[in-house]
Order: C-alpha cells, then sequence, then structure tokens
C-alpha cells in the first residue's frame, strides 16, 4: 500500500539501498550473508523441523540485523570524529561490535542446538539430494563458493554490481 506522496515506496526504497550498500562495503556482513546461505542450506539437508527452521531464520536475522546496526553506528561515529580522535566514538564502535559477537555466538549455540540431533541423518539425505535433484544442489553449491569467495576474497564483485 502507498501513501498519496509515496513515502512509503521511497522509505523502503530507501531501506533497499542501505542494505545494498552495506554489503558492498561491509566485509562482515557479506561473511554473515554466506554463513546464512550455508545456515539454510543445511536447514534443508537436516530436515529441521518447521518451528527449528523459524529458530533459525530469527537467529540468522538477529545477527545481519546486529551487523547493520554496527555498520549505522560505525558511519555516525566516523562523521561526528571526523578526523580528530575520540574516546567515546571509539567506546561505541567497540560495543556496537560486542553486540554483533554475542549476536554471533548466541546464534552459533542455538544453531548447534538445532543441528544437533539431525547430524546422523545428514549423509543420508545428502546423498538422496544429489540423486534426486543434482541441477538444485549443483546451483545451490556454486552460489555458496561465490558467496564464501566474495566475503573472503573483499567484495570485488560487490564493487562491480555498484557502478
Amino acid at each position: 500500500m502507498t501513501t498519496p506522496n509515496g513515502s512509503l515506496v521511497r522509505s523502503f526504497q530507501g531501506a533497499w539501498s542501505g542494505l545494498v550498500t552495506a554489503y558492498r562495503q561491509e566485509t562482515n556482513l557479506r561473511v554473515h550473508a554466506a554463513a546464512a546461505w550455508l545456515v539454510l542450506g543445511l536447514a534443508c539437508l537436516g530436515g529441521v523441523t518447521a518451528g527449528e527452521g523459524v529458530d533459525l531464520i530469527l537467529l540468522v536475522g538477529m545477527v545481519l540485523v546486529a551487523e547493520l546496526v554496527n555498520t549505522a553506528m560505525e558511519r555516525l561515529g566516523d562523521v561526528e570524529a571526523g578526523t580528530r580522535f575520540s574516546v567515546l566514538v571509539g567506546e561505541a564502535k567497540r560495543v556496537a561490535a560486542a553486540a554483533v559477537l554475542v549476536s554471533a555466538v548466541t546464534a552459533s549455540v542455538g544453531g548447534v542446538l538445532v543441528f544437533a540431533p539431525h547430524l546422523s541423518a545428514m549423509p543420508a539425505r545428502a546423498e538422496a539430494l544429489m540423486d534426486d535433484h543434482p541441477l538444485e544442489v549443483g546451483l545451490y553449491l556454486a552460489v555458496l563458493l561465490m558467496m564464501s569467495r566474495e566475503a573472503l576474497g573483499g567484495g570485488r564483485i560487490a564493487r562491480r554490481l555498484g557502478r
């Protein structure tokens, strides 16, 4: 639904633009996105329940939101401090980074708790998926490989897409 002046549409466009900018510029966000893609694949492979899937989505979302807030805090701190050193800005940046760390550790522990009961069934499910859906599995692995390379390789593709 849009308002007469289109402000809702502009809000979504601005939010999307912010997400794309953060993805292009922040290596850690790309690493977390690749990890989210891996979790999605493991969830499909592991045969998690719908409730466990919701838990995983919430955990992944928590980490991505923390990373986005951290990025925003870093940008605001850089604007505030300018070229001068600011103890308070440095502390704020470290606290925001700590929020990402806490969310990532929490998500990792939650992921282990969700996936642990399903580990023994994963090899057989992987074999069945490869037999029944080789194209889909290959596509998934290709995207995972590309995202991982992008995250660890400095975001060359993300920067190219931004031109």
